[in-house]
């Protein structure tokens, strides 16, 4: 919510303070961009941001958080002041869709981040950063998946985004896909759309959530995960029986290993009356002797 201050530098912007900021760093665009709310509002301020520019307001001007106009547009879906900007960088070739915050968001990463689904239509009809990656490594579309947003998932699918980018997660992971994301989230209608639309038959993505649900305890994941591709799950399952084994045989060896790193002393068949090297069992070497 704008403060009081904001309110009354809005109306001061229309004078002589065109590109006069508030404490956030707000000029008076980026406030109109952020204030369309309502159908009424969002009038008024269309018309009020289409005044600001003809007054030459700095149309890049950037907030303390390093965004745009255009960011604070697209994260408040205010559609009609969005259009206003897109047509107006356009025609002046500031290249504000691609311009980064400080997060390294493009206007499309706060669209998808915030669930505007006119904003990121817009946006991403423009084919323009459509694949730009954030500091974390994410692209819009993983930015979606990870907030839940399907529509827009599936609005940039459509429009072309890469499906099979990866980006640093929580808890220090990363290379993380799509599926990873969504399973981390656990978001099984995620997970189907994702099935459905974003890719077949991309074995190695799905045992990479696979491991994750079952590194992270995620059962309900791990079972819509088995219900949506039976085949990786059992691919999944022989892979993890035979690690166990494999752990197995390298634990059996651990105990047999001294603390100077010596083996200790296992006890050989002639102890336990077993046939030794020559065919001889232990008990007649015992009597022989």
């Amino acid at each position: 919510m704008p403060s009081a201050r904001c309110l009354v530098l809005l109306s001061a912007a229309l004078g002589d303070f065109v590109d006069e900021t508030d404490e956030n760093g707000d000029t008076a665009l980026i406030i109109a961009a952020a204030l369309g709310s309502s159908e009424a509002v969002e009038a008024l301020l269309e018309e009020v941001a289409q005044l600001l520019l003809e007054s030459e307001a700095q149309i890049d001007a950037r907030n303390d958080k390093g965004q745009t106009a255009l960011h604070v547009a697209a994260a408040y879906g205010s559609e009609n002041v969005l259009q206003i900007l897109v047509a107006r960088d356009a025609a002046l070739g500031t290249g504000l869709l691609e311009a980064v915050s400080r997060k390294g968001h493009t206007p499309l990463h706060e669209a998808a981040t915030y669930g505007t689904v006119g904003a990121a239509r817009l946006l991403s009809q423009t084919g323009l950063a459509l694949n730009a990656t954030a500091k974390d490594g994410t692209t819009a579309f993983l930015r979606a998946v990870i907030e839940g947003h399907e529509d827009i998932v599936l609005q940039l699918i459509e429009a072309g985004s890469c499906v099979y980018a990866r980006a640093d997660g929580p808890l220090e992971l990363s290379n993380l896909t799509m599926l990873d994301f969504a399973t981390l989230a656990e978001r099984t209608s995620m997970l189907r759309t994702l099935f459905r639309h974003a890719f077949s038959g991309a074995g190695p993505l799905v045992i990479g959530a696979l491991r994750i649900a079952a590194r992270f305890g995620k059962e309900r994941m791990l079972n819509a995960i088995c219900e949506l591709d039976l085949a990786s799950c059992q691919q999944f399952a022989a892979e993890q029986q035979l690690e166990e084994e494999e752990q197995g045989v390298r634990d059996a060896h651990v105990l047999r290993i001294g603390p100077s790193g010596d083996h200790e002393h296992a006890p050989g068949p002639t102890e336990h009356g077993h046939e030794n090297a020559h065919g001889e069992s232990a008990e007649r070497s015992k009597d022989e002797l």
